[in-house]
């Protein structure tokens, strides 16, 4: 994303070669669940937790937009 006083909206996208992801990353799950092409929201809180420390299954995680 570039400033540009020209553009409609103020800038403008180009794009960038990035570096493989992370093991473990949050770029790797994406991979890794399917989304790698896709535009997605993804909550980048910490998972809840129930009263011993365990992750709670919410039903929450990547969702592909459509």
């Amino acid at each position: 994303m570039n400033p540009d006083q020209s553009a409609a909206v103020g800038f403008t996208l180009t794009e960038a070669h990035l570096e493989p992801a992370e093991p473990g990353g949050v770029e790797s799950a994406l991979t890794d669940a399917g989304f790698a092409d896709r535009i997605t929201l993804t909550d980048l809180r910490h998972a809840p937790r129930d009263a011993q420390g365990h992750h709670c299954s919410t039903g929450s995680g990547p969702r592909a937009l459509t």
